[in-house]
């Protein structure tokens, strides 16, 4: 007599019954149900152990976040101002509000201090702005410097607290920028303007930021 339970097995029981055994995951670990082919959670081919088809493995130097670029010096508008500071010539500087200029004579490797005076500190600028509202417009003790080199005029941020500006370009500190006659240069929020001037043969240079007083 034949036992019920002695049927014979369809083809394919034997990998059926391997399949049923198969429950965790090669690759992500987690449990699955008796029975399915790929894993649910991550799609991997739980026989044989390979990654979900189609899908590609965003590893090693595809993962890296890229630095970001480094940002772009605005573009310098254009300047029509002369390069070339002649030995007879003498710096101009218009401050808004006072009644004259500022009249400097450069010498030649000599640096001339544009900021904020400070006796305690015995910080004595060639220009002192505090008569300007230095203070209140974020002007430094030792705010930007112009030297002379060459025939050429420069200008440098001395690391100051609010930067140093040439036509709305910020200057990178200590760094020699050339300036040109009729540029503007802001120092923290004051605006002023720099011309290259003729030696009217009386220069008037001042050292205290005060216009210059009327000969006697």
């Amino acid at each position: 007599m034949n036992n019920p339970d002695d049927k014979k097995k369809p083809e394919g029981a034997s990998g059926s019954t391997r399949l049923t055994a198969i429950k965790t995951c090669p690759r992500c670990g987690k449990q699955n149900r008796p029975g399915v082919f790929l894993c649910e959670f991550c799609g991997t081919n739980l026989l044989t152990g390979e990654g979900a088809a189609g899908t590609r493995s965003l590893g090693g130097e595809e993962n890296k976040t890229l630095p970001a670029p480094p940002a772009a010096r605005p573009a310098e508008p254009p300047r029509t101002g002369g390069t070339v500071f002649e030995t007879q010539m003498q710096l101009r500087v218009e401050i808004p509000g006072a009644p004259a200029p500022i009249m400097l004579a450069p010498a030649e490797e000599r640096e001339l201090l544009f900021g904020r005076l400070d006796a305690t500190a015995n910080i004595v600028p060639d220009i002192d702005f505090t008569p300007h509202a230095a203070y209140q417009l974020g002007i430094s003790r030792k705010h930007a410097a112009v030297i002379l080199k060459n025939k050429q005029l420069y200008i440098k941020d001395l690391r100051s607290s609010n930067g140093t500006f040439v036509n709305n370009i910020r200057l990178v500190p200590f760094e020699l920028y050339p300036l040109r006659s009729g540029d503007e240069v802001k120092l923290g929020q004051l605006v002023i303007k720099v011309f290259f001037a003729p030696n009217s043969g009386t220069p008037q240079t001042k050292t205290n930021g005060e216009p210059p007083k009327p000969g006697i």
